[in-house]
C-alpha cells in the first residue's frame, strides 16, 4: 500500500513539473506559432553540396542573325566604297573575288526571216548612218547588231532611227564574263542595310541570303 502511494505521489510531481517546464512559456514570450517555424526556415542559412555544380545564371539568347551576299560590282573600288558604308554601321563585311557575268549594256539588234534580208538591212543602216551595223554570224536566226549602249536613252534614239530605214529593232540586256566582287555580311536583325550604289559598276548588285562568313 505504501508503495502504490509512492508512485501516484512521484506521477503527479512529474505531472506538475512537465506542465510547468514544457507547457508555460517563459514570462514575456509567446509560444512559436506554424508561421513562426516557417519563417525560421526561410532565414535558416543555406547549405551548400559541394558535390553538386553551382547554378549559374543562363547567358542572355544571342542576337538573331541572316547573312547576305551584295553584288556582283565590276570593280575593288565599287566594292570597297559600299564596304565603307556597310562599316560605318558597326557592319564587317567580307570581300570576295570570284569570276561571274556582267552587264555589258543594252544591245540594240534586229531579226529577219533569211540571211539575204539581214545583209540588205545592215548594209541599209550603215548607209543611213549606224556606222555598227552588221550580221551576227552563228545565230540560229538571222539577226543584225545595231550597237551597244550603257545609257537607255541612246539606245532608244537609234531605235527610232531605225524604223525610219524599214528596220524594227528590240533592246535586250548583253552581259561578258569577268571578275566581279561581292559582300558577304551577317546583319542582325532590325538593322538596315544602305541603299545600293547606282551606276554600270554596281548596276546588277542585288541583296540575297547566303551563307555567312567564316568566323
Amino acid at each position: 500500500m505504501r508503495r502504490l502511494l509512492l508512485v501516484l505521489l512521484l506521477a503527479n510531481a512529474a505531472m506538475l513539473a512537465w506542465r510547468h517546464w514544457v507547457l508555460t512559456p517563459e514570462t514575456g514570450e509567446r509560444p512559436p506559432t506554424a508561421e513562426d517555424r516557417l519563417l525560421a526556415l526561410e532565414d535558416a542559412p543555406r547549405v551548400v553540396d559541394p558535390s553538386q555544380p553551382a547554378s549559374e545564371t543562363p547567358p542572355a539568347p544571342a542576337a538573331a542573325v541572316r547573312c547576305v551576299s551584295i553584288g556582283p560590282f565590276a570593280s575593288p573600288e565599287a566594292s570597297s566604297t559600299f564596304a565603307e558604308q556597310l562599316r560605318a554601321q558597326g557592319l564587317s563585311p567580307v570581300q570576295v573575288v570570284e569570276e561571274g557575268q556582267l552587264w555589258a549594256g543594252y544591245w540594240l539588234v534586229a531579226t529577219f526571216d533569211s540571211r539575204d534580208e539581214a545583209r540588205a538591212a545592215a548594209e541599209r543602216l550603215r548607209e543611213g548612218g549606224v556606222p555598227d551595223a552588221y550580221v551576227i554570224p552563228g545565230e540560229e536566226t538571222f539577226t543584225v547588231s545595231l550597237g551597244l549602249f550603257t545609257q537607255r536613252q541612246r539606245a532608244e534614239r537609234l531605235r527610232e532611227q531605225a524604223v525610219t530605214l524599214a528596220v524594227e529593232g528590240e533592246l535586250r540586256d548583253r552581259f561578258r564574263t569577268a571578275t566581279v566582287y561581292r559582300l558577304l555580311l551577317a546583319v542582325p536583325d532590325g538593322v538596315t542595310l544602305p541603299a545600293l550604289p547606282e551606276g554600270a559598276a554596281a548596276r546588277d548588285a542585288r541583296i540575297a541570303p547566303a551563307d555567312c562568313p567564316p568566323g
